[in-house]
């Protein structure tokens, strides 16, 4: 590129200005936390969706400022409602966030750079192949001797063609420069001058050029996995932080969460809000006895001469 493009925004969100600023109030978290938290952090085992960086830095962004001005205002008794929180957590997830931030910019600053970076060398291998191939069959007219061809199937092309052009260049700098006069002529017939001397040259610093660029799109890469890394490192810190206060919020009403609530969770029912309870109610369907069936009776009959025992 003639001019390097930058892909960081002109100006900063005041959510990532807010959740710098707590970074720097909180200082730098000691790493044996990050190292420990790390040990029970389980990876989901699918794909980053990388698109959702931002996103996810805003959201954190507020739920840290929101985490730590709630904590100053948590009275003792509040605090010891507060569990899975701390202030080395919120710095802790604070920090990553941040780091979150710039390692995503970098990432995609990195992308800009190396932009096209390989479909440019793979055009210039193929320059770099016909001309190789050209000096070769121009330098064995010359010269009358055979000329070695570079291997058909390397695992580095870059190289194997550099090294063809290095060996075609010096030979036909040596024809131009030490050959006899019937050489010298043969070289005039076959165009072989200073300037595709120089040309040879060129395309031996832009093959350098190029692979230096496409070692730097293989850096775009490591800067991904870096991004992923921290990313996994970030999400489930921010993930307890909120939760912590949203339990919180349920013991103690006046304990606000740091974070909206999900939409997919229900509402509660309008008497239940001002408790800060929910009430789950059961109607229990009570089934019928069954009719017994009518009792026969039976009149015991003693001495049954007597009329008035008679059935």
């Amino acid at each position: 590129m003639s001019k390097r493009e930058s892909v960081r925004p002109a100006h900063k969100s005041p959510s990532v200005i807010e959740l710098e600023r707590l970074v720097r109030q909180l200082g730098q978290p000691d790493q044996g936390l990050l190292d420990a938290a790390s040990e029970t952090l389980h990876s989901p085992g699918e794909p980053v969706d990388l698109s959702t960086v931002p996103k996810f830095v805003e959201d954190a962004a507020e739920v840290c400022v929101a985490a730590h001005t709630r904590w100053r205002e948590c009275t003792t008794e509040q605090r010891s409602l507060l569990r899975g929180c701390s202030l080395d957590l919120i710095g802790l997830a604070a920090d990553q966030s941040l780091r979150l931030d710039r390692t995503f910019a970098e990432f995609r600053q990195s992308e800009v750079d190396g932009k096209d970076a390989g479909e440019n060398l793979a055009a210039a291998l193929e320059r770099a192949e016909a001309l190789a191939e050209q000096a070769r069959s121009v330098i064995q007219t010359v010269a009358g001797v055979p000329q070695q061809a570079p291997p058909a199937e390397v695992e580095d092309p870059a190289t194997a063609f550099a090294v063809a052009i290095r060996g075609l260049r010096d030979t036909a700098r040596e024809l131009l420069d030490r050959g006899s006069p019937g050489v010298r002529k043969r070289c005039a017939l076959s165009a072989l001058d200073e300037s595709y001397v120089q040309m040879l040259e060129a395309t031996l610093s832009e093959l350098a050029e190029l692979v230096r660029q496409a070692s730097d799109a293989a850096a775009v890469a490591r800067k991904k996995v870096q991004v992923e890394r921290t990313f996994a490192y970030a999400r489930p810190l921010i993930e307890q932080l909120a939760q912590a206060f949203e339990h919180a919020s349920r013991l103690d009403k006046n304990i606000a969460p740091v974070r909206a609530a999900d939409p997919g969770i229900a509402k509660r029912a309008p008497a239940d809000k001002g408790r800060g309870t929910v009430v789950m109610q059961k109607t229990i369907a009570l089934k019928p006895a069954p009719a017994e069936p009518p009792r026969r009776v039976e009149k015991l009959v003693i001495g049954g001469a007597d009329p008035r025992f008679k059935r």
